[in-house]
């Protein structure tokens, strides 16, 4: 699943950045007028910090490459010399979640991960900065992400993954 997941996870990250569903509600109200506050963003030059380095994040590093973001990664298992020469900038998580345009998940689900995305990990993040879970549904605090969204707190998320699936309707 290492392609198919990172290709998740890059289809995310244009969808966010092209604002693609706010895009769609403008063309089914046929509210044109609408369109330059849609348009979206370029990710060339934006930043795109991802949490755990593994099989699928270099997947989504090589995919993203032609879009020429930096690239900033938080990861417990990473060789500094492995990802310097993908260009990808260690640094701490909380430099990482102030940083980024887009946050991308991909770390395991173990204890010390349960619960690892929360409120003050959202607060941390620009008021501009796009959320990806293509990893473990209970790495992340539903609620305080919910409340994020809610609070404006970030500009949007995609999730693959919830922490009771299927999820309730509501």
């Amino acid at each position: 699943l290492t392609h198919s997941t990172a290709s998740a996870a890059m289809l995310f990250i244009l969808a966010l950045a092209k604002r693609l569903p706010a895009q769609e509600r403008m063309a089914r109200s046929g509210n044109w007028g609408a369109q330059a506050r849609v348009t979206g963003d370029d990710l060339v030059g934006q930043t795109l910090g991802i949490v755990g380095l593994g099989r699928i994040s270099w997947e989504l590093i090589r995919l993203l490459e032609p879009f020429e973001m930096r690239v900033l990664a938080y990861s417990r298992h990473c060789r500094p010399r492995e990802a310097a020469a993908h260009k990808v900038e260690l640094v701490s998580l909380h430099t990482l979640l102030r940083a980024s345009d887009y946050v991308s998940l991909h770390c395991e689900l173990s204890d010390s991960t349960r619960g690892f995305m929360g409120e003050r990990e959202f607060g941390l993040m620009k008021r501009s900065a796009s959320f990806i879970n293509t990893a473990r549904g209970p790495v992340v605090d539903e609620k305080a992400l919910t409340e994020a969204l809610a609070s404006k707190r970030i500009r949007a998320a995609a999730i693959d993954v919830f922490e009771q699936e299927p999820t309730a309707p509501d």
